[in-house]
């Protein structure tokens, strides 16, 4: 982060967007100068979770971690993961995912961009909290028979 407020700072760039949780962690909450709604851009694929690895074999350690595991982020993160993972998606790929759990029904809101900002695909999908991967494929299968694939081809030629 700090290289890229350093091209903001020198007027290479006009405007950057970064995530307020990065700014946090390494102290830089003075830069953030307005927060986004949601209704205005999805995050990245599993940005509202935190991770934890381990060594392999550590049950020590994995005894003590594994009561944080939260149900239900958990299963918010499967249908966003599937959705990645259905659309052989990285971090170059103009993704966008979140789902939030509303009374034991998971909500998918998904969104592809192409390239150039001229395309917006989006979807919204709902399903029990064990469909949680059947609904990242299905909102991944919605938006490749609806442009997708004509999306993340240009993205990928524009990477070469």
């Amino acid at each position: 982060m700090p290289t890229r407020l350093g091209k903001l700072d020198r007027g290479e760039v006009d405007a950057i967007i970064l995530a307020v949780s990065g700014l946090k962690r390494i102290n830089l909450e003075n830069r953030i100068t307005e927060i986004f709604p949601m209704k205005w851009m999805l995050p990245a694929i599993g940005q509202g979770a935190i991770g934890i690895e381990t060594r392999t074999g550590d049950h020590s350690t994995l005894s003590l971690v594994e009561h944080i595991n939260d149900p239900v982020t958990h299963g918010c993160l499967l249908a966003e993961r599937s959705l990645l993972t259905e659309l052989e998606g990285n971090c170059q790929t103009p993704l966008a995912g979140y789902c939030i759990n509303k009374v034991e029904e998971l909500h998918l809101k998904s969104a592809l961009c192409d390239p150039e900002g001229k395309s917006l695909i989006e979807y919204e999908a709902r399903a029990q909290p064990h469909n949680a991967v059947s609904l990242g494929k299905e909102s991944a299968e919605w938006l490749l028979n609806n442009g997708g694939e004509q999306i993340l081809q240009k993205s990928q030629a524009a990477l070469k």
